[in-house]
């Protein structure tokens, strides 16, 4: 059976003149010492080198407890090992691995390193935003995300159905990623025990595209200006008018477009450009195109960007009543 105690050895004085604690196991009538990170000077001594600070004895007791805890795990009433080897298994480095794991600080680095690769980022981070809302704090535990808690976090976004899909499509890749990377370990052990697996997004329903008469057409075509300068009335019913016919290009790109001033236009649509070859772009030609429908291209930009589909709505009620 090994014994184990700590000891200061007189010889072994450092050149600080201070002595290292050492554990001495005594296995087999062999003995080996175990240095500890204790140094003991020799006002803390006695004349026998015992040491006499209890703050540093209670240190060494502390080291001794965790030793013969170890020892007893060892069976050695069953396991025939030398004193070398009983050495190698008591003085192991136990590896801490993580139990918690923060999904916000996971999920804010996750958006850095992807930044510049996935689109629609700003989604990310809406949702990420969103879902701690509903936690009701910034810190939470990997191991906290569940299928049912993504499935409370759905009905808490209510009718906001085109959130409650986009968002959770965000969340449920950033937390896979997450799992992904914490549970490839050489042990094999799941570090995030949570899974998603079985979590579907909800689907959006688009809603049914409505089309507007030619008459409604051709009455907002018919709008007079209003006397005023920068009239909002006339820059929506402008954008409307040209967008249309430019086979309905969004605001950006009307703003953006090259015109020659004979009714041709050119543009490459910008929430797809970055996806696309460089020389793929646009070409309409618009002979009925004026030049006075045309300079809404050259409005100052803060203006362009109010244009709405709120605008277009007014315009229309305002032709039908």
């Amino acid at each position: 059976m090994a014994t184990i105690k700590y000891e200061v050895l007189k010889h072994n004085m450092r050149k600080d003149k201070t002595w290292n604690v050492v554990i001495r196991v005594t296995h087999k009538r062999v003995m080996k010492y175990i240095p500890t990170t204790v140094f003991v000077t020799r006002d803390e001594l006695t004349s026998s080198f015992k040491i006499k600070n209890f703050q540093k004895r209670e240190k060494c007791e502390d080291i001794l407890r965790i030793y013969r805890k170890r020892i007893e795990e060892e069976n050695l009433e069953f396991n025939d090992m030398s004193a070398d080897e009983l050495i190698r298994r008591i003085t192991r480095k136990d590896i801490v691995k993580p139990t918690f794991i923060d999904f916000s600080d996971y999920y804010e680095n996750w958006i850095k390193s992807n930044e510049d690769e996935i689109k629609g980022m700003g989604n990310y981070k809406t949702a990420l935003h969103s879902f701690q809302k509903f936690m009701g704090r910034k810190v939470i535990d990997c191991n906290e995300i569940t299928v049912r808690l993504m499935e409370s976090y759905v009905k808490w976004l209510g009718d906001r159905h085109r959130a409650a899909n986009l968002y959770t499509i965000c969340i449920k890749r950033v937390f896979n990623d997450a799992r992904e990377t914490y549970n490839d370990n050489l042990d094999g052990e799941e570090v995030i025990k949570r899974s998603l697996e079985f979590f579907d997004p909800p689907v959006h329903v688009c809603t049914e595209k409505r089309a507007i008469s030619l008459e409604h057409l051709r009455a907002l075509a018919a709008i007079p200006d209003e006397e005023r300068s920068n009239s909002s009335r006339n820059i929506a019913r402008d954008v409307f008018l040209i967008s249309f016919m430019m086979m309905g290009a969004n605001s950006i790109d009307i703003f953006s477009c090259k015109w020659d001033g004979e009714g041709n236009i050119t543009y490459d649509r910008a929430k797809t450009k970055d996806r696309r070859p460089e020389s793929s772009s646009s070409h309409i030609h618009c002979s009925c195109l004026s030049s006075r429908s045309m300079r809404v291209c050259w409005i100052r930009r803060s203006v362009m960007y109010s244009v709405s589909t709120a605008c277009t709505t007014i315009l229309l009620h305002s032709v039908t009543t």
